[in-house]
This record gives structure tokens, sequence and C-alpha cells, in this order.
């Protein structure tokens, strides 16, 4: 392990190993490149591991964070990553298949979960995520905050790169959830521990103030960190979802399924260690395995889904969201809303024409937690109204944004 007493030029020279790594000799102009979408590849996550240990020498060290732990009455600390002099470029701890996290290692055990739930980002989990830098010179943005942009149930940040390019401001943080994409897996994911994990990634960057843009499961954690943190939400965007308890809708079909979320998620739990899951050897295999439980799922849903299966080194084919995690606290924890307390800043509801998220019992409860709020409907579009009428969506963000300038 690296000690916490190298050198600053030892630091300078990983930094810039790193740099050489991943850009070659055009990473400056590759740095300036509008948009500029950062992000790491997995090749690479043990060098930026290593060079994050040196350069965070100074603030955090493996030490620091062993005696913070004694201090706390033995209770395991967080995975803590310190701020490095340059501007990181993605970052997470890298996950196998289906780990839960374990303090000592850099995860998260389930013993520790129930600790982490507190209203502290400190113990929130730094997300895996991707950075999109526009021009700081563009007209009309960049005296703008960063916006945030989550993903719903069984997305990505990669899901969403293209809607977060088209929206004007001049950075945009893109997230995968705890138990999706590339970040941590976890037993438990309440409300309260996803808004921190929010939290703590902008915390990773300096970022005092952003606009939280979420869809679906990723609206009620944008909803989550304006109603826990107020100060650090400037204006917060909810697509096509309320503040309600939705275990009971999750037994209908949406707008766009003969299924519904609920039948997915147990058919993709009763997949995960299923021998023919197992022996999967291509995403087609995967494909076909869905297809014999779901006949009938549409090809948009089924592109969806397979979008989260990722090739192990073993040349098998795995689910890369924790399914097992999801399903475990779907009832009791993603479909649940433990909130009744108000978000007084301004508030953007987008809802699609075709879903049935926002009923007329979430327009109230629109109006009793986010009282400054504005619901507009997309003509024609369903649940996903991003992605089926994206430049209607993004024409009622972006104005939206407009509006509340000044």
């Amino acid at each position: 392990m690296l000690q916490a007493g190298l050198s600053l030029p030892l630091a300078a020279a990983a930094r810039g190993c790193l740099a050489a790594s991943f850009f070659g000799p055009r990473s400056s102009s590759c740095l300036r490149s509008t948009p500029n979408v950062s992000t790491l590849t997995t090749r690479g996550f043990e060098l930026q591991r290593n060079f994050l240990r040196v350069a965070c020498a100074s603030k955090w060290t493996w030490a620091h964070r062993l005696r913070r732990s004694k201090e706390e009455n033995d209770t395991p600390a967080p995975f803590l990553v310190g701020r490095p002099s340059v501007r990181p470029l993605s970052f997470a701890k890298k996950q196998t298949d289906h780990d839960t996290i374990d303090s000592t290692s850099g995860h998260l055990t389930s013993a520790s979960a129930e600790f982490y739930a507190e209203t502290d980002p400190a113990h929130g989990l730094l997300l895996d995520h991707m950075v999109i830098d526009h021009h700081k010179d563009v007209p009309g943005i960049s005296h703008r905050e960063p916006v945030v942009v989550i993903h719903g149930l069984f997305g990505s940040k990669l899901n969403l790169r293209s809607f977060a390019k088209a929206i004007k401001a001049p950075r945009a943080f893109l997230v995968d959830l705890r138990n999706h994409g590339n970040s941590p897996h976890t037993d438990s994911m309440s409300f309260r521990e996803m808004a921190n994990d929010i939290i703590k990634t902008l915390d990773f960057h300096d970022v005092e103030k952003a606009t939280v843009v979420g869809h679906s499961l990723g609206g009620k954690v944008a909803m989550a960190v304006a109603l826990m943190y107020p100060e650090r939400v400037r204006r917060c965007v909810v697509l096509d979802i309320a503040p309600l308890n939705y275990t009971q809708a999750m037994d209908k079909p949406t707008n766009r399924e003969g299924y519904s979320t609920r039948e997915i998620v147990q058919i993709l739990a009763s997949l995960q260690d299923s021998p023919k899951m197992a022996a999967a050897k291509s995403s087609k295999d995967v494909e076909a395995l869905i297809k014999e439980k779901a006949p009938a799922v549409s090809p948009g849903m089924l592109g969806f889904l397979l979008q989260n299966v990722h090739r192990t080194d073993e040349g098998f084919h795995r689910w890369k969201m924790n399914v097992a995690g999801i399903h475990g606290q779907f009832d009791t924890q993603i479909a649940d809303w433990p909130f009744s307390h108000q978000y007084e800043g301004p508030t953007l509801f987008v809802r699609g024409e075709r879903s049935n998220f926002i009923t007329e019992d979430g327009e109230k409860a629109i109006k009793a937690q986010f009282p400054s709020s504005a619901l507009h409907t997309v003509p024609g579009a369903g649940h996903w109204v991003h992605a089926e009428a994206s430049q209607a969506c993004l024409e009622i963000i972006n104005g939206f944004l407009v509006g509340q300038d000044g």
C-alpha cells in the first residue's frame, strides 16, 4: 500500500503518469473540446486509485480513516477519497459482479448501512459518474450552476448522456446510483442514503449548489436531495414521477410494456442465480433468457435491460446492476416515499400524456410538498418522456432554467 508520507514531487509524477496513460500527448486539446465528456475507462482504474492515494495523502490517509473509525465508537468508516489537486475525470470503487461492500476494503457492509443512513453527506457513497463541460463563455449559461442528471431504475449515466449534453448549463454531472452502473453495490438504498450519495459526489468537486434533474427513481432521488439539502439545490426538475409511495402502482403495467415494474424486477431476480444465467456466454444468451421469461417484452425495454449486461474476466455475462439488492429493497425502500415536509424552491415536473405515473393524487402531492412548482404534460409521450419526446422535454426544461435566471 502507498504510504501517506510520499512527497509532493512523487504525487506530481503520479499525476503526469495518469494523464499520459489515458490521454497521451494530445490530452490538453482533448480536455478543451466542446462539450467535453470526462470519463475513466475500466482498464485504468487501478492506476487512478493509486494516484488518488498519492495525491490525497495530505488530506485523507488510511491511518486517518482508521483513527476516525475508532473515534466513532468503532463503527466502520465509509470508503473515503480525498480531493486531488487536479480535477478527477471519473471515479468510484470498482465493483465485481455481486460484491457487497466491506468497510475495511473500501466497501460498505449491510451491518453499517443503517448507520450511514443519517442525513450527512460524509456518510454517502462516492458515485461513479462522468462530467460534461461546455464552453464557459457560451452566452446565457456561463453564470448558471451545474446540473446533476439522475437516471431511473435499471438505468445508468450512459442512458442520459445525449440528453444531458442538451441541457443549457455550464457543467453536467451524470451519476450511476448505488446498485446501478459502475457504482458500489449495497444491501440498502433508501432515499436518504441516495440523496447523501449525490451530495457526497458534489462535495468531491466542491460544488456548493446545483440544479438536480431526475427521471422516475432518479426523480424521487432529486426530490429527496431538495428536501434534505434545500440550501444545496438551486432548482429541481422531476420527470414523470410524484412524491408518493408507489408500492401498489408497481403492480400495474406501464404504458410501454405489458409487464409491471414489479414483474420486471422479479424476472431479473429469478435469472440472477439461475444455471442458465451462469452459463450465458453472450448478451444474445441473456436476451434469450429474458424473452423466455417475458415473451411480450418490447424491443425498447429489452435493449434497455441488456445495457446492464457485462462480460466477466472469465468470459461469462452477468448483470452489472445489483439485482438482488434492488429486488430485496423494492417495496420497503424503492417504492416508498418517507418525506412529508416542503421544498419551497423552484421545481419543474414534466410528465408524459400517456403515462400513469402522475395521477390526480400525484398532482395533489406535488402541490403539497413543492408549492413553488409547475407541472407540464408532453403530448403523446409516455413514462420515458425524455426519450420519447426529447426535443419537447428539453424545450420545457431549458425554458424553465431561463425563466428562473436572475
